[in-house]
Protein backbone atom coordinates (compact mmCIF):
# COMPACT_ATOMS: atom_id res chain seq x y z
CA UNK A 1 0.00 0.00 0.00
CA UNK A 2 2.82 2.34 -0.88
CA UNK A 3 2.07 5.77 -2.35
CA UNK A 4 -1.64 5.67 -1.35
CA UNK A 5 -1.71 9.02 0.45
CA UNK A 6 -2.89 7.30 3.65
CA UNK A 7 -3.23 9.32 6.86
CA UNK A 8 -3.90 6.23 8.97
CA UNK A 9 -3.45 2.49 8.71
CA UNK A 10 -6.76 0.97 7.58
CA UNK A 11 -8.31 -0.95 10.49
CA UNK A 12 -8.93 -4.01 8.33
CA UNK A 13 -5.17 -4.48 7.93
CA UNK A 14 -4.79 -4.74 11.70
CA UNK A 15 -7.13 -7.74 11.68
CA UNK A 16 -5.02 -9.75 9.23
CA UNK A 17 -3.10 -11.67 11.88
CA UNK A 18 -1.47 -14.02 9.35
CA UNK A 19 0.00 -11.16 7.34
CA UNK A 20 3.80 -11.45 7.20
CA UNK A 21 4.75 -8.32 5.26
CA UNK A 22 3.18 -4.89 5.29
CA UNK A 23 4.64 -2.00 3.35
CA UNK A 24 3.16 1.47 3.79
CA UNK A 25 5.97 3.60 2.41
CA UNK A 26 5.52 7.12 1.05
CA UNK A 27 2.23 7.91 2.78
CA UNK A 28 1.22 10.53 5.35
CA UNK A 29 1.10 8.31 8.43
CA UNK A 30 1.63 10.16 11.69
CA UNK A 31 1.23 7.21 14.05
CA UNK A 32 1.22 3.44 14.24
CA UNK A 33 -1.72 2.21 16.32
CA UNK A 34 -1.18 -0.03 19.36
CA UNK A 35 -3.12 -2.77 17.53
CA UNK A 36 -0.08 -3.34 15.29
CA UNK A 37 0.98 -5.77 18.01
CA UNK A 38 -1.85 -8.07 16.88
CA UNK A 39 0.10 -8.84 13.70
CA UNK A 40 2.28 -11.36 15.51
CA UNK A 41 3.36 -13.16 12.30
CA UNK A 42 4.98 -10.06 10.82
CA UNK A 43 8.52 -10.54 9.55
CA UNK A 44 8.83 -7.24 7.70
CA UNK A 45 7.23 -3.88 8.42
CA UNK A 46 8.09 -0.96 6.16
CA UNK A 47 7.01 2.57 7.04
CA UNK A 48 9.68 4.64 5.30
CA UNK A 49 8.87 8.18 4.15
CA UNK A 50 5.98 9.03 6.44
CA UNK A 51 5.55 11.49 9.32
CA UNK A 52 5.90 9.10 12.26
CA UNK A 53 7.15 10.62 15.51
CA UNK A 54 7.02 7.65 17.88
CA UNK A 55 6.44 3.90 17.96
CA UNK A 56 4.01 1.87 20.06
CA UNK A 57 5.50 -0.50 22.61
CA UNK A 58 3.26 -3.25 21.21
CA UNK A 59 5.75 -3.73 18.37
CA UNK A 60 7.52 -6.02 20.83
CA UNK A 61 4.81 -8.61 20.10
CA UNK A 62 5.95 -9.02 16.48
CA UNK A 63 7.60 -12.24 15.40
CA UNK A 64 11.28 -12.29 16.27
CA UNK A 65 13.47 -11.33 14.61
CA UNK A 66 11.27 -8.82 12.82
CA UNK A 67 12.73 -6.25 10.46
CA UNK A 68 11.24 -2.78 10.79
CA UNK A 69 12.27 0.01 8.45
CA UNK A 70 11.34 3.56 9.41
CA UNK A 71 13.71 5.73 7.41
CA UNK A 72 12.82 9.34 6.68
CA UNK A 73 10.32 9.83 9.47
CA UNK A 74 10.40 12.14 12.49
CA UNK A 75 11.36 9.50 15.07
CA UNK A 76 13.97 10.81 17.49
CA UNK A 77 14.26 7.80 19.81
CA UNK A 78 12.83 4.36 20.48
CA UNK A 79 10.94 3.23 23.58
CA UNK A 80 13.27 1.42 25.99
CA UNK A 81 11.44 -1.89 25.58
CA UNK A 82 12.08 -1.77 21.82
CA UNK A 83 15.75 -0.83 22.24
CA UNK A 84 16.25 -3.89 24.42
CA UNK A 85 14.41 -6.27 22.10
CA UNK A 86 15.68 -8.49 19.28
CA UNK A 87 13.78 -6.43 16.73
CA UNK A 88 15.84 -5.06 13.87
CA UNK A 89 14.72 -1.44 13.67
CA UNK A 90 16.21 1.04 11.23
CA UNK A 91 15.09 4.66 11.68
Amino acid sequence: MDYCDLNAIPEILLELTHLTLLSLEHNNLTEIPEEIGNLVNHDFLWRDYNNLEHLPKTLIKLKMPANICLLNNKIKSLPKVLKESNLSIVY
